[in-house]
C-alpha cells in the first residue's frame, strides 16, 4: 500500500501522479475468484485483466515460491510486463521466471522478519 500511495500521490517532492493499483485488495474479487478457482490465482487473475506491456508489477515475497505470487509473475510476463521482485532466500521460483530486463532485490537470509 505505501509503494502505490507513494506511486499515486507523492513520495518527496510534488509531481505528476503515476497510476498505481494494490492487486488482491478488494476483498469481493479476491474471494469471488479464490471460491470459483483457487487461492493461487487471487493475483494473477486480476493481473491478465487489467495488466499491459508497458506496465510493471513489484512483487514482495519472502521466499519466492509462493504459488499465487509465482502466478502473478508468469501472468505478467504473458502481458509482457516488466517486474521488480523483492525476494528472500535464494528467489524461489520467481527468480527463475524474471527475464535480464527485470529487477531483483534479493535478501540472502530465510527468515521472513530479516527479509521483511
Amino acid at each position: 500500500q505505501l509503494i502505490v500511495t507513494s506511486l499515486m500521490h507523492r513520495y518527496d517532492i510534488e509531481r505528476s501522479s503515476l497510476p498505481a493499483i494494490l492487486i488482491g485488495n478488494d476483498i469481493i474479487t479476491s474471494s469471488a475468484i479464490t471460491t470459483d478457482n483457487s487461492l493461487q490465482e487471487i493475483y494473477s487473475k486480476p493481473l491478465r485483466a487489467l495488466g499491459s506491456a508497458d506496465d510493471i508489477l513489484i512483487v514482495c515475497s519472502t521466499s519466492g515460491s509462493d504459488s499465487s505470487l509465482v502466478q502473478a509473475v508468469r501472468a505478467a510476463k504473458e502481458r509482457q510486463m516488466g517486474v521488480i521482485a523483492l525476494c528472500g532466500a535464494n528467489g524461489g521460483d520467481i527468480s527463475a521466471l524474471l527475464a535480464p530486463e527485470d529487477i531483483e532485490l534479493r535478501v540472502p537470509a530465510i527468515h521472513g522478519p530479516r527479509i521483511n
